[in-house]
């Protein structure tokens, strides 16, 4: 498959492109401004895919909750940064993690981030913790150290971690309590 060519936003149209990308459709998806405006209002709540310059990208339902959308896409693209300097330079980057932002760049108002980390677990800590200046690695060959990331904002949660050797984040389904 070389593209997806979607001509509207009704779901028998547009309901599988999830499973494409799960599958692991990597090409472009091509559509109208106004298609995508409709497909990321109409999926975000259920499926959520988000389309962003003709690229999808595969997020888990926040519940509508657009700050934690904002958030996460924040934190990807830190990430995507990050990494892209360390296979550009060969030089290691650390980003910074605090409960309330990443790389420097505050959350939208009332987002707090825990996280699980490698060391945690290597101590058999395995539950969520408050970063505090936390130095996230993104080695200089670009493997991202695999850390788990949970968002909370109000009621709604969005749980993800990051793949180690492509870099790109994996929603993780949520455990009710």
């Amino acid at each position: 498959l070389d593209c997806v060519l979607l001509t509207h936003a009704h779901i028998d149209h547009s309901g599988l492109l999830p499973r494409l990308v799960a599958e692991g459709y990597t090409g472009p998806v091509y559509a109208t401004a106004a298609t995508c405006d409709l497909l990321e209002i109409m999926l975000a709540v259920g499926i959520a895919v988000v389309f962003m310059g003709g690229a999808v990208v595969f997020l888990s339902s926040t519940g509508g909750d657009r700050d934690l959308e904002t958030a996460r896409r924040l934190f990807e693209d830190r990430a995507g940064k990050g990494r892209e300097v360390a296979l550009q330079s060969g030089v290691a980057q650390r980003i910074l993690l605090n409960k309330e932002a990443v790389g420097g760049e505050a959350f939208p108002t009332g987002v707090e981030m825990m996280i699980v980390t490698p060391l945690n677990r290597s101590k058999g800590r395995n539950g969520w913790t408050t970063p505090e200046d936390y130095q996230w690695l993104i080695t200089g060959g670009g493997v991202v150290e695999p850390i788990r990331v949970l968002l909370k904002h109000n009621e709604n949660e969005e749980q993800f971690s990051f793949s180690a050797l492509t870099g790109e984040s994996v929603t993780e389904p949520r455990v009710k309590k």
